[in-house]
Order: structure tokens, then C-alpha cells, then sequence
């Protein structure tokens, strides 16, 4: 539980998970690219749940940073816009998300 909340990490998982991804989707365009980015988001909340305060605030944070992040690699490596979301794909396939999805 977080002190401030009383809050579990698996409560904060099921509440958040879908609007999350919805979050990351509308910013990345990608069904794929929203999934990774969310996930990667709660590992970050979780190794650091001891730590956040308030953790859908920080959650909610490292998805739209992330998604950010992988929407502007994804369209400075593409020309065409309409191929951003297939890139991004792409590059989840490739392994490169790890690299593009972090948040501190």
C-alpha cells in the first residue's frame, strides 16, 4: 500500500490499466505502441512504489511521457506521416521500446 493512499499496486493495476493504454493510444496512434508503453509505465511505478506519493498521478506521467517519446522517434524516422503508427510497430518488433519508453 502507499501511505498516502492505502492504495495496492494491483488495485492501482486493475483501475488504471485500460484508460492508460486509451491515454497512451490517442497520443502514439497504435494499438501496439500504447500496450508497451503502458506496461513499461506501471514497471516503472512498481519498482518505485515505496517511493511516488501518488502513484496514478506518476503512472499517468510515465505513459504520456513515453508516448511522446515513441511518437516523436517513430515520425523523426518517418517521412510519411500515415506510416508512424506501422513504424512504431515496428520498432516494439525490433526490440527498440525498452530504449524509447523510460521515465524518471
Amino acid at each position: 500500500m502507499t501511505p498516502g493512499t492505502g492504495e495496492t499496486f494491483d488495485e492501482l493495476f486493475l483501475r488504471e490499466r485500460e484508460p492508460m493504454v486509451r491515454v497512451a493510444y490517442l497520443i502514439a496512434g497504435s494499438t501496439a505502441v500504447a500496450e508497451e508503453v503502458t506496461h513499461d509505465a506501471f514497471v516503472t511505478v512498481f519498482e518505485r512504489w515505496d517511493r511516488v506519493d501518488q502513484p496514478g498521478a506518476y503512472l499517468r506521467r510515465c505513459v504520456v511521457n513515453g508516448a511522446m517519446r515513441a511518437t516523436r522517434q517513430v515520425v523523426s524516422s518517418s517521412s510519411n506521416p500515415r506510416s508512424a503508427a506501422s513504424a512504431a510497430s515496428a520498432a516494439i518488433r525490433a526490440g527498440f521500446s525498452r530504449q524509447l519508453v523510460t521515465c524518471a
